[in-house]
């Protein structure tokens, strides 16, 4: 009779009255409604964070962070552009790109008349008027052409890279142009060196190769940033960045090709 009171104390009966209406009835178990569905909410939301993370590690190390963008570009140019995919900081590119160009003109407006002394050129008073006219033109022309060549060009490779089968979106090519030339601040300093070193034959061979090693610097920047954003390989984004170039030496091959033909049906310019 103890053991048997003992069980009936262990084994609460709950009658019908007693089940709230929440409680999703099934063939084994009775699971409350909130919480079931609280605990499947939280879990797709903590899935969802995780997998945006995976997916998009830059966006939780900074959050268009201009010098830390700049920084994750020359130094780690694979994890940084893989994380424009999604969210291209757009506007952080048009600030860098902007700041680069200012910076440009500026330099030459301040440089070129110090090159312009340099050359052996007549002293005649209507040349330096000339060059007082042309330097500011020409600084601002280079500035504005420097955002005309980013939209064109950025145009372009996208169009071949989705003519090789990439799969990224124009804003995301966009971003990474402008961002591939940003190695180039690093000719400012140079340049400005160049106004007290320009008759130094040594420093113009220094310049002239580390203005090389910057330009590849941002190819290799480009191609390592077309290939992430499009998610194919590094052949096909070497190819779309070297099209352009190749497309305009074979024009200029063709259009030597087509001069020489016709100066040869000249008579009188037969040589």
């Amino acid at each position: 009779m103890e053991g048997q009171d003992k069980n009936d104390q262990g084994h609460t009966s709950i009658s019908n009255e007693d089940v709230p209406n929440e409680i999703i009835h099934s063939d084994n178990v009775n699971v409350p409604s909130d919480v079931y569905t609280g605990a499947l909410g939280e879990s797709i939301s903590n899935a969802a964070r995780e997998d945006g993370s995976r997916d998009n590690p830059y966006e939780t190390r900074n959050k268009e962070g201009i010098l830390e963008l700049v920084y994750g570009v020359l130094f780690e140019p694979v994890r940084t552009f893989a994380g424009l995919t999604r969210q291209p900081p757009v506007l952080s590119a048009v600030v860098i790109v902007v700041l680069l160009n200012l910076a440009e003109a500026l330099m030459g407006l301040f440089t070129t008349p110090q090159y312009m002394r340099g050359l052996q050129l007549p002293n005649l008073p209507e040349l330096d008027v000339l060059y007082s006219m042309l330097i500011p033109l020409v600084a601002v022309g280079g500035f504005f052409f420097g955002f005309a060549k980013w939209f064109l060009m950025a145009g372009v490779l996208h169009l071949l890279a989705e003519l090789y089968g990439g799969r990224g979106s124009a804003r995301s090519v966009f971003t990474v142009y402008g961002l591939a030339g940003i190695p180039a601040a690093l000719m400012i300093p140079v340049q400005l060196l160049g106004v007290f070193f320009a008759s130094s034959a040594a420093f113009n061979t220094i310049t002239g190769l580390l203005s090389l090693a910057v330009f590849i610097w941002s190819v290799v920047l480009l191609i390592i940033g077309i290939r992430e954003v499009h998610g194919f390989g590094t052949g096909k984004a070497a190819l779309t960045v070297f099209t352009p170039a190749l497309a305009i030496v074979l024009m200029f091959i063709v259009g030597l090709i087509m001069f020489g033909s016709v100066i040869s049906t000249i008579p009188d310019l037969k040589f």
